[in-house]
């Protein structure tokens, strides 16, 4: 039966189908040279069959009729030419010999017709089934291939018989070799402590909930080598409801790991470099979601949650009034593609506002569509405060300017009108007619002089002579005038410093400044309260400069007046020092003690700050320059001579012609000898021409190209005896020590009486040289 099998085999091949079709003719041929030789009595006839069977064999159903037809052919052929038998059976005659000869090959023609279908059909549903194998076959190998490249392995887990099955590749995975048996406690030794705990957590709710888990475990293999791998399971339970097999896959996410930590590693080191940018970073999507923010909002903020500010509810901390302006802002850029830039305010995590400039730019794919917006939010706070201390310094600027030209010329016309108004009260005196109008004349001169320097003080330009001053003893015997001005519902407490340094400013000016502060918080407690005087060491670093453009790093002494009062919002503190700014009711301020104040502090290289909340009160803090010269101990005050007159020769080098009669003729009247210039160079034609001049008397501020102390020196190298008296309304940077100008001579400030006018000549004519 095995040879039949495998001859059938053979015999089906589309090679061996081919070659029956020449073999079958020759079977034919075989068969009717074998019915020619036997007589008609036998029915050989009856083995064409043969050949219309092996035919069959072909799987052609043309073969086989055409076969068969030969057959029947031939039958009738060997009917007509076989040779004739004398003695034949009876029941053998030839013609039905021949007839069931035919009948057989019909017979076979239709069993072959059969069979070469049946061949037929047989040989589609092989190829088929070749083809589903050979499909099968790849599609296996490619799954194979799949699952190696993705190091993805099947396993499954039979409950009753506690047998774990795993892929070849599950167990190469694991270190262990082909064909091991394994339990699921085996299995888990594989694994590290926290891994196997969780595992096994897991397998156990697989087995009595049904719910199956995708979890990451790690393996420690045996040489010591650690991997990652996925592990995916599902249970299958029967009908009663009981796990009784877990299935599930397999996979090493070993390089997907290290991938992820690689990443981290990166995140995390971007994430320092983010956090160490003085700003705050952000990103958002192509729709304007923000779905970034860098740790430094959250330091400002306060806002540990980022959540809430994810999406739109950055908005939540930019102030009110920028609100709607800053998310129109960002929608329009959003909308259009462009560009982001805006100023705004945001809050701190104190509740206080800063001036953020934030910008974001989109980034774009290589067709032009944005995928991302990344932005930044740069605190402008500094330099916004910078930006309006430069603004009021040069409006400050300005207004020395103009007040400088100003005080000159008024303080020219004061003198005259108050030297001529002495003179006039002089010679009326005991008329009580006339001797008041001369009296009002000088008042309204002397209120004239008062507000000129208080707008020179504004402005920077007052006359001012720094001294060594201890701020403490200073408050101290402040405190009884203090206490009386403020009054009973005003408590004065000091916390002086003990040790404090001695600071180098005017006093009488620092006095007025003192008072003016202690005023002010008064009036800003009208039911009373409490005013503190502070004074301090305090070191400026490079930090504190960078504030104020004019403030320079070094040793000060602070002196600080607070109060329990109102307070100030930021909008009043930023106009606090304008000139003629106040929040008191009309005719109760006028404006100038405030401006006077920051004039004179920053006149004496010091700094002002203002601290103030509504509600909180308000701290001024005045830091003074610290004396370290300490040269007035060691200088001889100023001697005040009793003899007023003389008959030494003055030249008085005035511009002003009004002022220049009026000084010529009071020092004439004093006895002196007087000899007259308009300027520098009509000055300096006198001193070549003379050499009994004794003082040069002269105006500071003069026309003609040459200054006063250009003059004053080319005197000095003419003269080196000559005494020298300055004079001026109004003197750029006069920082003034001892009454003295820079120490190159006195100054005499207009406008002046006639007694100030001849007790400084006298005195510089008695200074030594």
């Amino acid at each position: 039966m095995r040879l039949l099998r495998y001859a059938v085999k053979r015999l089906l091949r589309p090679r061996s189908s081919r070659r029956l079709i020449w073999i079958a003719p020759v079977v034919l041929l075989l068969v009717l040279i074998l019915d020619l030789l036997t007589p008609l009595g036998y029915a050989v006839g009856a083995l064409y069959v043969f050949p219309v069977l092996l035919v069959a064999l072909t799987r052609s159903a043309r073969a086989v009729v055409l076969m068969g037809l030969l057959g029947a052919g031939l039958v009738l052929v060997g009917y007509a030419l076989s040779p004739s038998v004398e003695q034949l059976p009876e029941f053998l005659p030839p013609l039905l010999n021949r007839l069931f000869s035919l009948g057989v090959i019909l017979g076979a023609t239709l069993m072959g017709l059969v069979l070469a279908h049946l061949l037929h059909r047989h040989r589609r549903v092989g190829r088929v089934v070749l083809a589903a194998q050979k499909a099968r076959r790849e599609s296996l190998e490619q799954m194979d291939l799949a699952a190696r490249m993705a190091l993805l392995g099947a396993w499954s887990y039979q409950v009753d018989s506690n047998t774990l099955e795993l892929s070849p590749l599950v167990m190469e995975l694991h270190g262990l070799p082909p064909g091991e048996s394994l339990t699921l406690e085996s299995i888990l030794h594989y694994y590290t402590p926290e891994s196997r705990a969780r595992m096994r957590a897991c397998f156990q709710q697989c087995l009595e909930k049904g719910e199956g888990f995708d979890e990451q475990f790690q393996l420690r293999l045996r040489e010591g080598s650690q991997r990652w791998a996925r592990c995916i399971a599902r249970a299958s339970r029967d009908a009663e409801g009981r796990t009784v097999e877990v299935l599930g896959a397999f996979q090493d996410i070993t390089r997907q790991k290290e991938i992820e930590n690689l990443l981290l590693v990166s995140e995390r080191r971007f994430q320092r470099l983010v956090d160490a940018i003085p700003l705050i970073v952000w990103s958002a999507d192509p729709e304007g979601r923000v779905d970034y923010f860098s740790r430094d909002l959250h330091v400002f903020t306060g806002v540990n949650d980022s959540d809430r500010l994810m999406g739109d509810g950055w908005l939540s901390v930019v102030h009110p009034d920028d609100r709607d302006n800053a998310a129109e802002q960002w929608q329009t850029a959003v909308k259009k593609g462009g560009n982001y830039t805006v100023e705004l305010r945001l809050r701190r995590h104190d509740g206080r506002y800063h001036w953020h400039l934030v910008r974001a730019e989109a980034a774009r794919d290589g067709e032009g569509l944005i995928r991302k917006w990344y932005g930044s939010a740069t605190d402008i706070d500094d330099q916004r405060r910078l930006q309006q201390q430069l603004q009021q310094a040069q409006q400050l600027e300005a207004l020395g300017h103009l007040t400088g030209g100003v005080a000159h010329d008024f303080n020219n016309l004061i003198t005259v009108i108050q030297g001529n108004a002495e003179l006039l009260m002089a010679a009326l005196h005991g008329d009580q007619r006339l001797y008041p109008l001369a009296d009002m004349i000088d008042g309204a001169a002397r209120r004239g002089a008062a507000l000129t320097q208080r707008l020179l003080a504004v402005a920077r330009r007052q006359r001012l002579e720094p001294r060594t001053v201890d701020i403490n003893e200073m408050v101290r015997e402040m405190q009884d005038l203090l206490c009386r001005t403020l009054g009973k519902h005003v408590a004065v407490e000091l916390q002086l410093t003990e040790g404090a340094w001695p600071a180098r400013v005017d006093p009488s000016q620092l006095e007025s400044a003192l008072l003016n502060l202690c005023i002010n918080a008064r009036d800003a407690m009208p039911q009373g309260g409490r005013l503190t005087i502070e004074s301090d060491n305090i070191v400026l670093d490079l930090d504190d400069a960078s504030s104020d453009p004019d403030l320079v790093p070094g040793e000060y002494v602070m002196l600080a007046v607070s109060d329990t009062g109102e307070g100030m919002d930021e909008k009043t503190q930023a106009q606090l020092f304008e000139p003629f700014f106040t929040t008191k009711e009309p005719g109760k301020g006028s404006g100038l003690g405030l401006p006077m104040l920051y004039g004179f502090i920053k006149q004496s290289r010091g700094h002002v700050r203002v601290d103030s909340s509504p509600g909180q009160g308000t701290t001024v803090r005045c830091y003074l320059p610290r004396d370290t010269e300490g040269q007035d101990q060691q200088e001889s005050e100023m001697v005040v001579p009793m003899e007023t007159r003389g008959s030494e020769t003055v030249l008085l080098v005035e511009d002003d012609d009004l002022v220049r009669r009026y000084a010529s003729e009071q020092v004439q009247n004093m006895g002196y000898k007087v000899v007259e210039a308009t300027d520098g160079s009509s000055a300096m034609k006198v001193l070549e021409a003379r050499d009994d001049i004794d003082l040069l008397f002269t105006d500071v501020v003069m026309p003609g190209g040459m200054a006063a102390q250009d003059l004053v020196v080319e005197a000095r190298r003419l003269h080196p005896e000559i005494r020298v008296l300055y004079t001026s309304g109004y003197t750029e940077n006069a920082i003034l020590h001892r009454g003295r100008l820079e120490s190159d001579g006195l100054m005499l400030s207009k406008p002046y009486r006639r007694e100030d006018l001849a007790r400084m000549i006298r005195v510089a004519l008695e200074q030594e040289g």
